[in-house]
């Protein structure tokens, strides 16, 4: 799915890339689990990517076992380096991983041993450390998701920049809700009060107001919502329709700019 460029890109413009390392934060519950790419501003780990994924049985069950326990965040570090594009463009169809609790390179906790397949593509875009970002009360987020499995992931620009990743408990128009499936996803604007960017990510103890977007380039969205479907029609009411979200559980925020702090060698051994 590919919408405008201030959003994402194609990944298949960027299949010329060097194989590299690529860690990921691992979310989800149940039968449904996501992965984000960690990203950096140097090539070629400087892409936003969230993926829905098929994690292999026995660590599926690892993972929602410890989910019930309490824990929330995981991490996946592949066992071998391959093109990040490739991958988000589905022509890379697996890879092999060693799942973490917590986070593979700050202390986490090895679970296993498994594949991560690739299912459907929810965002990614090329990172320009240059590309200005929007006011604090226009920050863009990624909602994905159905019923009570929502996420936002906020829309990485220029420097400095956070990485967050949120469950939610949404409020929402039941025409917005035609529009969410496990292949498409939408754009937010959540609002702040923040008087400069927030490098802390959005409240979370209040709710957010979230002005609703459309992917209006996304070519499968085209083909699949069309003018004379009930969702098609929502699009013309953007970007009257609002969303009232509450932030269940902040899964990940990385305040690091991008981690930053985490090194090249950090990156391609693994740790």
């Amino acid at each position: 799915m590919i919408s405008s460029h201030l959003f994402a890109t194609d990944p298949k413009e960027h299949y010329d890339d060097s194989p590299s390392f690529h860690g990921m934060i691992l979310f989800g519950k149940g039968d449904n689990f996501y992965i984000s790419h960690l990203p950096m501003w140097m090539s070629p780990h400087d892409y936003q990517m969230v993926a829905k994924i098929t994690l292999d049985d026995a660590n599926k069950a690892k993972v929602n076992k410890l989910i019930q326990e309490g824990h929330s965040l995981f991490s996946v570090a592949p066992s071998s380096r391959f093109v990040l594009p490739k991958f988000a463009g589905g022509d890379i169809a697996s890879f092999e991983a060693d799942v973490y609790k917590g986070h593979f390179e700050r202390d986490g906790e090895m679970i296993g041993e498994g594949t991560v397949s690739f299912e459907s593509l929810v965002h990614f875009k090329k990172l320009n450390r240059e590309e200005p970002s929007p006011a604090p009360n226009e920050q863009k987020y990624v909602l994905f998701g159905k019923g009570s499995d929502q996420y936002l992931v906020h829309v990485a620009h220029g420097y400095p920049e956070i990485d967050e990743i949120l469950s939610i408990t949404a409020f929402q128009d039941p025409e917005i809700v035609q529009l969410l499936d496990d292949k498409a996803s939408i754009k937010l604007i959540c609002n702040t009060n923040d008087k400069k960017k927030n490098m802390q990510g959005l409240d979370e103890s209040a709710p957010q107001n979230c002005e609703v977007e459309s992917e209006e380039d996304c070519e499968e969205c085209t083909n699949d919502i069309t003018d004379t479907t009930p969702a098609g029609s929502v699009s013309s009411k953007f970007p009257d329709l609002f969303n009232s979200i509450m932030i269940q559980k902040d899964i990940y925020t990385d305040t690091n700019d991008l981690g930053s702090g985490y090194s090249e060698e950090d990156h391609s051994m693994g740790h």
